[in-house]
């Protein structure tokens, strides 16, 4: 998986949330381990109020990466 994915998570994450999130944020993402083609990736997220975290969890529950939005 490129770096666009990542990306393309959280922007989904803030079209649906629009309400809440508000400019300016800022966005971190960490990588930890490859996503390879065909690995199942699922999205959890976690909002705790002034951050939201979406994890990119694969199949065997292993963390592939964090991105991490903060208000400023």
């Amino acid at each position: 998986m490129n770096n666009a994915s990542y990306w393309i998570a959280l922007e989904e994450y803030l079209s649906t949330h629009s309400d809440a999130r508000r400019a300016p944020l800022h966005a971190t993402v960490e990588h930890h381990l490859a996503v390879d083609p065909g690995d199942e990736v699922r999205i959890v997220t976690q909002d705790l109020g002034e951050r939201v975290v979406l994890r990119h969890v694969l199949s065997d529950n292993r963390v592939a990466a964090v991105t991490q939005l903060v208000a400023l």
